[in-house]
């Protein structure tokens, strides 16, 4: 039994459900009224999300005011239902909802303390957290891992700052991250050589997110072709 759900594990008949979820959308709500008691309640259906998929997500009466779209939400003993061809999340009388953050596009004040600008990102190396724009965006490629021979696409792209730029390389599920010429708040990257330069790297606990916030970009000063 999985206690803690992704949304890839949801079944229809998935009980005692615990899943950490974004608030993407809300629908329009209705009223119903239950056959064992005539009792008329509010029902509002949500969208719901994690990195692995959506979800329907079924809130009922005063609960519904106090869920917002960017919330976080924590839902423990959940259970699912299927209606009409789709899988529905309801919290039931036993279960609870909680909100526990806010996702929004904009970094912390605490990340922001700590990015780094790309010219010092050599003397760190690891853990950087930085605040960059795109300036190139190359064609997507698949390449072959030697070790198990499993075949992943990676993508190139040149991000920087006003102190200047270097090639960031994103896998398989990372590529999507980037939708344009955009600035982004990039954290918990690291630095590796590579033919007498440098490659950033998102570690496997690591993000990247679009701001809204337009920087400059020193291109002259490249880290991916500086000698090591």
């Amino acid at each position: 039994m999985i206690s803690t759900y992704k949304v890839k594990h949801l079944t229809p008949d998935a009980k005692k459900v615990d899943i950490s979820l974004k608030i993407l959308k809300r629908t329009n709500e209705k009223e119903v009224t239950l056959k064992k008691d005539n009792s008329r309640h509010r029902v509002c259906t949500f969208i719901a999300a994690d990195d692995t998929g959506t979800i329907n997500l079924n809130i009922w009466d005063d609960v519904i005011d106090l869920i917002h779209i960017n919330d976080k939400v924590q839902i423990k003993n959940g259970y699912v239902r299927e209606f009409q061809g789709q899988i529905y999340l309801n919290i039931g009388r036993f279960g609870t909802i909680e909100t526990i953050g806010k996702v929004t596009d904009s970094p912390s004040k605490s990340v922001l303390e700590s990015t780094v600008k790309i010219k010092d990102s050599i003397s760190k190396k690891f853990g950087l957290n930085l605040l960059v724009k795109v300036a190139e965006i190359s064609e997507i490629r698949t390449v072959t891992v030697k070790k198990d021979n499993s075949k992943h696409e990676l993508l190139d792209v040149l991000v920087g700052d006003e102190t200047g730029c270097v090639i960031l390389t994103l896998w398989d599920k990372q590529i999507p991250k980037i939708t344009g010429y955009n600035t982004y708040q990039i954290n918990n990257a690291y630095l590796s050589e590579y033919n007498g330069g440098y490659r950033l790297n998102i570690s496997r606990n690591g993000s990247i997110h679009k701001v809204d916030r337009d920087i400059s970009v020193n291109l002259l000063h490249n880290l991916s072709l500086l000698d090591v």
